[in-house]
């Protein structure tokens, strides 16, 4: 692959621990993948497990090498928890430097990062050369989509691993309903009963043949008094914004909804609600509607 000779080119190196299929590690990292939409994926075996390393690049000017190698990478390392105050200046024929914390794993259990400054961290060559020393024009395909690229033994990839990842697509690439209620002056169990019947009033089949809803944990409440339920319906086969439709029709009887407003967080989504205009002493108090896929979901959740 070739570099820009102001292009920061970035190593992340995550430590799996107990995953032990390259199903799980994949369906492990893959949120920080669509994430950060590295150019190359690597997996690699030790005895502790899967490791996984990231090749990420950062278009930056080179005005002043060793100030865009810090700039460059403070966020990224914060992004991933780690303390960017641990980078340092490592030799070489090309500004390159590292951040490495082994005390604390990191988001996805990121421990270091390496970066260069016109190449690849893991070789010395010149600007433009990867780290295995050839230069030339990118492979056809490398550019945009995530290539896997295996190191170390080979794992065996089993029927088990193919349904497994099959699986987490599907779920993290349809689109999805998440639906969240809060009520006041009741205890959990309640809530639940409560959340139920609300849940009860949306017609799944409205959502597509394949929809389903799954109740999740408790949503925090934004009246720290209320009690918070959310539940995941899908996968969604219409359009997102049928889904939303399909939802606050059910819920109609709750007047006075906020406008559908569209948002992106790495990823289309749409959402609106409901806020009692007066705080009844027991009973629903607000609803909040998300539609999305679900990374998408997962990183508003995470937020």
């Amino acid at each position: 692959m070739e570099y820009a000779p102001s292009d920061v080119v970035v190593r992340i190196l995550l430590e799996l621990g107990e995953t032990r299929s390259p199903a799980a590690a994949l369906r492990a990292c893959l949120p920080l993948v669509a994430e950060l939409s590295p150019a190359a994926v690597e997996l690699r075996h030790d005895d502790d497990g899967i490791g996984v390393e990231l090749l990420v690049v950062l278009p930056v000017p080179a005005q002043d090498a060793r100030r865009d190698l810090r700039a460059a990478v403070t966020p990224l390392a914060e992004r991933l928890g780690l303390d960017p105050e641990r980078f340092e200046f490592t030799g070489g024929r090309t500004p390159a430097g590292r951040v490495r914390d082994l005390r604390s794993a990191g988001r996805f259990g990121a421990y270091q990062l390496d970066v260069r400054l016109g190449g690849d961290p893991a070789g010395d060559g010149p600007p433009g050369e990867c780290g295995s020393g050839v230069s030339g024009p990118a492979e056809p395909g490398t550019e945009g989509p995530t290539e896997l690229l295996p190191e170390g033994p080979v794992l065996p990839w089993t029927d088990e691993d193919e349904g497994e990842l099959a699986q987490w697509h599907r779920r993290s690439f349809a689109i999805w309903v998440r639906l969240g209620g809060e009520f006041a002056g009741v205890d959990e169990r309640r809530a639940g009963e409560l959340f139920e019947e609300l849940l009860g009033r949306v017609r799944l089949a409205d959502l597509g043949p394949e929809a389903v809803a799954e109740s999740t944990d408790g949503l925090p409440p934004a009246d720290p008094g209320a009690v918070g339920c959310q539940a995941l319906l899908g996968p969604v086969t219409v359009a997102p914004e049928a889904a939303m439709a399909v939802v606050r029709q059910a819920l109609a009887a709750e007047r006075g909804w906020s406008a559908v407003r569209s948002g992106d967080a790495g990823g289309p989504y749409l959402a609106s609600g409901w806020t009692a205009a007066h705080t009844p002493g027991q009973g629903l108090v607000a609803v909040n509607v998300l539609v999305a896929e679900g990374l998408v979901l997962g990183r508003i959740g995470a937020s």
